[in-house]
């Protein structure tokens, strides 16, 4: 024990802590135990602290249990020599109003010594905690409901009053920063963890301000646009709809990030021989592993209560359990995570497993299972007027026989013939304002782009992309996915750079479309030459609207909106394609509105 003595009164700390449901109070006996068992595992020196179990001399009913320690290191930087840094370290026990607050500095996690007193309060509860304080939300870290390869998996939002700017569908909200009247704050939703930015403080004004949180989270009230995220629903829901996983995606980054950019080094995987001695192994075989398991995998079906996970040359399987979903693998399980001196390793499996950093999708899209939670997105119907509300309808689609030929091109063709979906766009779509190029090259940003260019008053310079798809009528999936994966792939493009532009011009006017004379400068009002004074002006110009267009002509808007009801009416049945139709579609305007570009249907009334 260190002669120094820490009374409560001598502990400041930040409005950061963990809140958990109290379900007993905890005794003496299995504090003391705690404490003694994490100052052991850090290999601690424990700081003599006063009245430091349960102390309720601040306020009857308020239990308060602390602990301090510290540790003496070799600094990660310097070897050969005999010089210790000393890090000190705390961790303090709150038990009020029904809730257990944890506040820590280096002490690992208190819920495997208490998992028989607390329980979370749940994704949900924890993430309305400031619906009663109007909040407006600076910053949002979320991650994707979907799994596929082209998809961001992960991305942060910031901004000012993102509540107004965007909506959380198909997405699950992993952190947020707040505004209310008094202060900043922030909630991590896996962790439980609430954090207010008032600076370090008493334990009286933390007392204070953990009884404030604890109102909020008993509040019964939800925050608009929290909810407008998918939510958490009971696991028993998979048993219950008979839910199948179909695909699942391993998050390793975390993982990779501890393994490869280490500044210090200091982690690696080891293997055990028969006579249980770990094995370093090589960078570039763990390399090797984990790329095997960076895409999206296919799942079989049930075979003795777990699922095998397609992938070659590994047996992987999933096992679903009452209380979580477990991945098992046997080269995983004979692979440990270390240190750098072997002092602290755990199993590949069973890291995967704590962690749970693997998202799984299931037969009804609706259902995403990630961070231990099943989540159910919000009903994609919610969204339909948005939907309506971009598209627009021409009847010179209803005459569309092709693409861009009915018949084969000639090499004397000037034009798109009316009836195909180029000629529509070029007759009928575009306005004729500005210069409208058809971008048919290797790597193509869009089938047409319209540039314009105008200092009229009232008007507003825009850069359109037009992207076209024919085909026969049909409200099915597939054709949408198609249209609105080039859409996507392309949204980065749609704000492009100088140089881009201009090596872009540059190809555009060395050649005609295909083997034809159809000029791929498709206005007859300007040169290349003003494209590119103009191009320029556009780009230059911060009143510059984008929008990106979607011209399909198989779908028609009374037909979506018959199939849609349909679906409602009679339960889906016959219309099962619906919703994913939907999420597709509302997938694209939450995306473009992430790039400032403003998404437009196009299709037949």
């Amino acid at each position: 024990m260190s002669r120094i003595e820490i009374l409560l009164d001598n502990i400041e700390i930040t409005s950061n802590a963990i809140f958990y449901k109290l379900n007993k109070p905890l005794s003496d006996n299995r504090i003391n135990r705690m404490f003694i068992d994490i100052v052991k595992l850090k290999k601690g020196i424990r700081v003599t602290c006063k009245n430091s179990i349960r102390n309720n001399t601040r306020e009857k009913n308020v239990y308060i249990s602390f602990l301090v320690f510290y540790v003496d290191k070799t600094p990660p930087f310097i070897k050969n020599l005999n010089l210790k840094e000393r890090k000190y370290s705390y961790l303090l026990l709150m038990e009020i109003n029904g809730a257990l607050v944890v506040s820590s500095l280096n002490t690992p996690g208190v819920y495997k010594y208490l998992n028989k007193h607390i329980d979370e309060f749940g994704f949900e509860v924890i993430a309305n905690t400031f619906s009663d304080q109007n909040p407006s939300y600076e910053k949002v870290r979320s991650q994707s409901t979907s799994i596929l390869g082209d998809n961001i998996r992960k991305k942060v939002l910031e901004g000012v009053s993102l509540e107004k700017r965007i909506d959380g569908y198909n997405s699950i909200p992993l952190s947020v920063s707040l505004k209310t009247k008094d202060a900043k704050n922030s909630i991590t939703m896996s962790t439980s963890r609430i954090s207010t930015n008032n600076g370090r403080g008493s334990i009286r004004e933390f007392i204070d301000w953990s009884k404030s949180i604890i109102i909020g989270i008993n509040s019964v009230n939800k925050d608009h646009f929290i909810n407008t995220f998918a939510v958490p629903v009971k696991l028993d829901e998979i048993k219950n709809k008979n839910l199948k996983p179909m695909g699942i995606l391993l998050n390793l980054y975390e993982l990779e990030e501890k393994l490869f950019e280490n500044e210090h080094d200091n982690y690696k995987i080891c293997n055990k021989d028969k006579n249980g001695n770990l094995n370093e192994l090589s960078k570039n075989l763990i390399r090797e592993l984990f790329e095997s398991f960076k895409e999206p995998l296919l799942v079989g079906a049930l075979k003795k209560n777990r699922y095998k996970i397609k992938i070659q040359n590994y047996d992987v399987y999933l096992i679903i359990t009452n209380k979580s979903i477990l991945v098992n693998n046997r080269e995983f399980s004979n692979l440990y995570l270390c240190n750098d001196s072997n002092s602290v390793c755990q199993k590949l499996s069973t890291l995967i497993n704590k962690e749970q950093n693997f998202t799984i999708i299931f037969d009804n899209s609706s259902y995403i299972y990630t961070n231990r939670e099943l989540f159910l997105n919000k009903d994609i119907f919610n969204n339909i007027e948005s939907i309506y509300s971009i598209i627009e309808t021409y009847d010179e689609l209803k005459d569309c026989k092709a693409e861009k030929s009915v018949n084969k091109f000639k090499n004397t063709d000037i034009e798109f013939a009316q009836d195909t979906l180029f000629g529509i766009v070029e007759k009928n779509i575009w306005t004729n304002k500005g210069h409208l190029i058809c971008d048919d090259l290797g790597d193509e940003w869009a089938d047409h782009i319209a540039i314009y260019n105008t200092k009229e008053k009232g008007e507003i310079p825009y850069i359109n992309f037009y992207i076209s798809k024919h085909g026969e009528n049909t409200t099915g999936a597939s054709k949408f996915h198609d249209v609105i994966g080039q859409a996507q792939k392309n949204l980065g493009n749609i704000n492009f750079k100088r140089e881009e532009i201009l090596e872009k011009i540059r190809l555009w006017e060395s050649s005609n479309y295909g083997k034809t004379n159809i000029s791929k400068l498709r206005s007859s009002n300007g040169t290349w030459e003003n494209v590119k004074i103009d191009s320029i002006a556009v780009l230059e110009n911060p009143l510059t609207l984008r929008n990106m267009y979607l011209v399909v002509s198989f779908l028609s808007l009374s037909n979506l909106k018959n199939d849609i009801k349909s679906f409602v009416e009679d339960k889906g049945k016959g219309y099962e394609h619906i919703p994913q139709l939907i999420w597709f579609i509302s997938t694209f305007i939450a995306q473009c509105k992430e790039h400032n570009v403003k998404p437009r249907i196009i299709c037949k009334p």
